[in-house]
């Protein structure tokens, strides 16, 4: 009986989905246990869901959990830090993570500092963990593929049992490489399970051709997906999370990175551009997008997924983007716990997004600081500007930065956040304790809010909760419909009537139609503020191309006036001398800014993946 390549260690997380533990020389292969095999892993539906779960890491999480060991790795994290540190969402107050390790110096992101076996590089341990591990997603896809190919043998298994299961493991492989073909272009394209004595090669399909193979799979596996599970199964895969994927992947090869007159850069050989590039613009790719979306939208509401609206805007984007039980627009999630030791409590990974306060030990970093650019995009209640002269320019902001946004004067379990108490970006103060920060967490005049419980604020860190991300939320059909369509067929009404629903559960002004340029702008800025911080914003700005003015653009945060500005006259743009207590725009400390390079449009591959001339041709500019 053929070897199943890999080996058990019964980490079970919170839905029950088995984490498999490996290590290998070689990303297709896995270690082989003597005593386990097919006769083993499907000789009872129990062991052979086991497999099944244990692909469901294909499913990316939003929080950091264990950056530093080599078992479980996040596929999209930042060392330890959330993809909000490295584009223009946000800075972090941590000295060893985020964009400080993404940008800059020894570890700038480079062939040589990403994958499993990169080498470390001066005293950091694990500043290898560049925001993806290349190797992590094969051994994933071989163990779906193993199940795939095997399923049917199940002892006792139904024809039902069989032909969902199956389907679920296709689909687990499609989000796998779509999650690749989004940091990587086109990738080395494994289609089954390997064994010991297989030697497949590393070249990597043309991009066209990769993204009509996953669009395949999805296609295949969707008739099969059951439409929803009872709440013990909630978190696997259904048909509506394809109908997203499928939006999600279209909007992707049509979107200015991948569908363009020219590659972003050129490859080192020429006829190698395919890899990177669709070969050409093509506007029909848009119509494509428009198409599979607007069939998407379609469906999920036909299933019964509806935005949260009871006309509280604040609860419900708050329910929206945190929970997952009673959530009506939450596709799929992955609903695992967010710290290193399999806690939830305010200590750890989750609790150090906290902003700061006296005696949090672990928690309370402010991991994450919201940027002046990304604040500037937010509207307040009448639509009128900031007016950063005001006692308090912040109550006058919309639900969704409310509910988003922790700022000066702000209330937040029951502290009154106050910039003079943590000072500003220019000085250290009382810094929270042992976190390694530049300052004292207060970059930029603001904290984040979203996804946080407000009583992990108070002296009682040992409250628990469950950190679920949800991967697939309903308004990013919305948003994906209305820029598809905005693309393919500009003035359409659907364009503003799909971005307005949106709107109007936010507690906004609706939008009116306007020309094609001025409502890509828009539905740009609303998918920045509706998906904030949920792992959109980085990918959304490369594959936009516009990474040079917006990443590297990260600088700027608002402070209130002290006294030794006023006594040194700073005055504003029109020449008025601010006063004590008002705000103004300044730039943050150079250590977290940060200087893009069109390179970094795409990842590259491990260096020693290219090393062992199977093929494998690198991306361009490393």
């Amino acid at each position: 009986m053929r070897k199943i390549k890999f080996y058990i260690s019964s980490v079970i997380v919170v839905l029950g989905l088995l984490n498999l533990n490996t290590g290998c020389n070689d990303f297709f292969q896995e270690p082989i246990e003597a005593n386990i095999n097919q006769d083993t892993i499907f000789n009872s539906m129990i062991n052979a869901e086991k497999l099944l779960n244990s692909a469901y890491d294909q499913v990316p999480y939003l929080w950091p959990t264990n950056a530093f060991s080599n078992s479980t790795r996040n596929l999209s994290r930042i060392k330890g830090n959330i993809t909000a540190t490295i584009c223009d969402e946000g800075v972090t107050g941590s000295v060893w993570n985020g964009a400080r390790v993404f940008y800059y110096g020894d570890a700038q992101l480079s062939a040589d500092n990403v994958g499993k076996d990169a080498p470390n590089i001066g005293k950091d341990p694990a500043v290898r963990y560049q925001e993806h591990i290349f190797e992590e997603p094969y051994k994933l896809f071989n163990r779906a593929f193993t199940y795939i190919e095997g399923v049917s043998n199940t002892r006792g298994a139904s024809s039902e049992f069989v032909k969902t299961t199956r389907a679920q493991a296709q689909m687990l492989n499609a989000i796998g490489y779509f999650e690749m073909i989004k940091r990587y272009g086109s990738v080395p394209w494994v289609g089954k399970a390997l064994t010991p004595n297989d030697n497949p090669s590393e070249e990597r399909p043309p991009l066209a051709d990769i993204i009509q193979r996953v669009d395949d799979m999805i296609m295949e596996a969707l008739p099969n997906l059951p439409e929803s599970y009872n709440d013990a199964n909630q978190g696997r895969v259904t048909r509506a999370s394809a109908y997203f994927l499928r939006s999600r992947l279209w909007l992707w090869a049509a979107s200015p990175l991948f569908n363009a007159d020219a590659p972003y850069m050129q490859m080192d050989n020429p006829a190698n551009n395919n890899l990177i590039w669709m070969g050409g613009y093509d506007a029909s790719l848009w119509q494509k997008a428009a198409d599979v979306t607007r069939e998407a939208i379609q469906y999920c509401e036909g299933a019964g997924y509806t935005l949260v609206n009871t006309g509280q805007p604040i609860e419900d984007y708050t329910l929206a983007t945190r929970e997952v039980f009673g959530n009506t627009e939450a596709i799929l999630f992955s609903r695992r716990v967010a710290n290193f030791n399999n806690s939830k409590s305010a200590s750890g990974w989750y609790g150090r997004f906290l902003p700061p306060r006296d005696g949090a030990n672990n928690n309370g970093a402010g991991w994450n600081n919201p940027t002046q650019n990304i604040i500037s995009m937010y509207e307040t209640i009448d639509g009128a500007p900031i007016n950063y002269r005001a006692e308090n320019p912040w109550a006058t902001m919309e639900p969704r930065f409310q509910a988003s946004i922790v700022h000066d004067k702000a209330d937040f379990g029951g502290l009154t956040i106050n910039a003079n108490i943590y000072n500003s970006m220019d000085a250290p103060a009382v810094s929270p304790k042992s976190n390694n920060l530049l300052v004292n967490g207060w970059i930029t005049g603001f904290y984040m809010r979203k996804f946080m419980h407000e009583d992990l604020q108070t002296a009682n860190t040992n409250l628990r909760y469950d950190a679920p991300y949800i991967y697939m939320r309903l308004p990013e059909l919305y948003l994906n419909y209305a820029e598809a369509l905005n693309e393919a067929d500009p003035g359409n009404g659907d364009i503003v009537t799909n971005l307005n629903k949106i709107r109007i559960r936010a507690g906004v002004t609706p939008l009116a139609a306007a020309s094609q340029d001025v409502m890509r702008e828009m539905i740009r800025k609303e998918r920045a503020i509706e998906m904030i911080f949920e792992d959109q914003r980085f990918f959304d700005v490369k594959r936009w191309k516009i990474a040079a003015e917006t990443i590297g653009a990260t600088k700027f945060g608002v402070h209130r006036i002290n006294e030794d500005d006023v006594a040194n006259g700073v005055v504003d743009e029109s020449g008025v001398p601010y006063e004590f207590g008002d705000y103004m725009i300044k730039e943050c400390p150079t250590t977290v800014q940060r200087i893009w390079k069109d390179k970094l449009y795409l990842m590259p591959f491990p260096r020693y993946e290219i090393n062992k001339g199977k093929g494998l041709v690198q991306n361009p500019g490393y």
